[in-house]
């Protein structure tokens, strides 16, 4: 095989896509106070001085999350269920799970998602809003649950892809609303796609339909 051939090449970039390096530490962490990140890029370039220094003064805590392809819906997700731990709420919780639940036909009408593939995955989601709602009352124990969920591969994994699957359907349900931010030659059922690749990382789109199925 010749230098610069194309096979060559197509395989290099297949390989880097599915290249998955080996990540160590819990996939969401605990709270972190802020000033951690301006003390590590105290050193660094100037402009990374100037982003980070009073960051403290916005932010107080941060979570770290694992950064695989699915650290961003994952830290999306986990902001999701942690907001309705901090509220305390079991009737808003409890409402959560019946509207989620409900979303089912939405997948099934609009995304048009064969329900053996998510159902699986609603499962651990819905299981998660009841286990939440019912130890509510002990706000520590809740958001242990949480981060034990979050932090199990299988369970983060599943609820991750159904978070996918909601914002492929939404945006399946609105395209007169995305189309003009998709690039043409992808188009809707191409963009949907991305949106359904594990391990791809989220993009502004897919925030903005996220953010949309879970408002």
């Amino acid at each position: 095989m010749e230098p610069g051939d194309p096979s060559d090449l197509a395989a290099q970039e297949a390989a880097a896509r599915d290249y998955q390096p080996h990540l160590e530490g819990p996939l969401v962490g605990d709270k972190i106070t802020s000033e951690a990140i301006t003390d590590e890029y105290a050193k660094a370039d100037d402009i990374y001085i100037a982003k980070t220094i009073n960051l403290p003064q916005t932010y107080s805590h941060y979570r770290p999350v694992q950064g695989d392809g699915n650290c961003g819906w994952r830290a999306i997700g986990f902001s999701y269920f942690e907001h309705l731990v901090n509220n305390g709420d079991q009737h808003q919780i409890l409402g959560e799970a019946a509207r989620i639940q409900s979303l089912d036909q939405y997948l099934l009408r609009v995304g048009g998602y064969d329900r053996m593939l998510f159902e699986d995955m609603v499962e651990e989601t819905i299981g998660l809003l009841k286990d939440l709602a019912q130890n509510i009352t002990n706000p520590q124990l809740a958001m242990h649950i949480l981060l034990q969920r979050f932090n199990d591969q299988d369970i983060s994994n599943a609820i991750i892809y159904h978070l996918r699957l909601l914002a492929s359907s939404w945006l399946k349900g609105n395209p007169e609303s995305y189309e003009p931010f998709i690039p043409a030659e992808t188009g809707i059922a191409g963009y949907c796609g991305e949106l359904e690749r594990p391990n791809r990382e989220i993009e502004h789109l897919g925030i903005t339909l996220l953010a949309q199925v879970l408002h």
